[in-house]
């Protein structure tokens, strides 16, 4: 046991995130232990750059994603609004989800206003990926909106989603 942990390691969960230039290291052999997770990053534009392999799949620590709406950084930021279209997050969370990245989920938000909905459907997907496809995916947004705003404006929310997001 380590100094100051009153547990076995083993049974505290840990996650390994290949964030970067950590992503080569990992890449190029570094070995991971069996129980811990392994956190795929996507590209900070909506793209998970790495998905779990069919080996990685029979991890016991299993896999999960570390996703962003928001990005400070090369080659330009993407602070003020959220542009990560519901289709390409369902898109992209689902394969996480279909090859074993069922263990851990974290979103980085930056500012909140924004990124309300993405965080929303980032969140309701982390409960239950499964009750979106991309025949209802298009549908999730301003049904939220309409929710907020009235349903009276659900029809122009439908439009002004479709039109933002072609």
């Amino acid at each position: 046991m380590a100094k100051n942990i009153s547990k076995p390691l083993e049974d505290i969960p840990q996650i390994f995130i290949p964030y970067k230039e950590v992503m080569d290291l990992y890449e190029s052999g570094l070995k991971v232990p069996d129980d811990v997770t392994l956190v795929w990053p996507d590209d900070n534009f909506g793209y998970v750059k790495r998905l779990s392999n069919t080996e990685e799949q029979k991890r016991s620590g299993h896999s999960g994603v570390y996703y962003h709406v928001s990005y400070l950084g090369e080659p330009h930021d993407n602070l003020w609004f959220s542009s990560t279209s519901p289709a390409l997050m369902y898109e992209e969370l689902n394969k996480v989800y279909e090859t074993g990245g069922d263990r851990f989920w974290i979103l980085n938000v930056g500012d909140l206003k924004g990124s309300e909905y993405s965080m929303k459907l980032f969140l309701d997907m982390g409960w239950d990926i499964h009750r979106f496809s991309f025949d209802n995916i298009n549908k999730d947004e301003p049904q939220w909106l309409a929710s907020i705003f009235g349903e009276k404006y659900h029809n122009d929310f439908t439009k002004i989603c479709d039109q933002y997001y072609l």
